[in-house]
């Protein structure tokens, strides 16, 4: 998880992953966030009173296998959080709520969506209790379409910067 805050859902799949789950090779890695996480041995929070440099940004970015986007159709309809740019700018797999937003650029096979928690909680589950060598070869072709994408958002910015000008 990554972001300048955790909402209620992020806190109730990270408290549900820890009770079906317990301790485990696993952690949930939060930038900043005011919520106290002290129960949780699952979460690690990077907060050290100031905003991360775009080198220790990176550097935390590199280290996660996944970025979860817990966010709800209502609030996400037609805008994306911080944390999704950063994932597609890491070239991190996503696994994201359902959103007309996320489901658009999600055609690329960005990452997995569920229109519910209760599906994301059993998935990540699932990636937690047996780690396959399909998952980790689909995590790959994600990967090679988040490239994809950023090339072609990357293409798209020049004209329109060009046709401005």
């Amino acid at each position: 998880i990554i972001g300048a805050s955790v909402n209620a859902v992020a806190i109730e799949i990270i408290n549900r992953i820890e009770t079906i789950v317990g301790k485990g090779n696993y952690s949930f890695v939060i930038m900043r966030s005011s919520y106290d996480f002290r129960n949780n041995h699952s979460v690690k929070v990077i907060q050290n009173g100031r905003s991360l440099s775009r080198k220790e940004m990176r550097k935390e970015l590199e280290a996660l296998d996944y970025v979860l986007l817990p966010y709800n159709r209502k609030k996400y309809k037609i805008s994306a959080s911080g944390a999704f740019c950063d994932a597609l700018n890491g070239e991190i797999p996503m696994l994201m709520l359902d959103s007309p937003l996320l489901k658009y650029y999600n055609k690329q096979k960005i990452g997995w969506q569920f229109s519910n928690v209760d599906d994301m909680v059993d998935f990540i589950v699932g990636i937690l209790r047996d780690e396959s060598t399909q998952m980790l070869e689909e995590n790959e072709e994600i990967k090679r379409n988040i490239k994809r994408l950023k090339e072609i958002q990357r293409e798209y910015n020049k004209k329109e910067i060009i046709n401005i000008l």
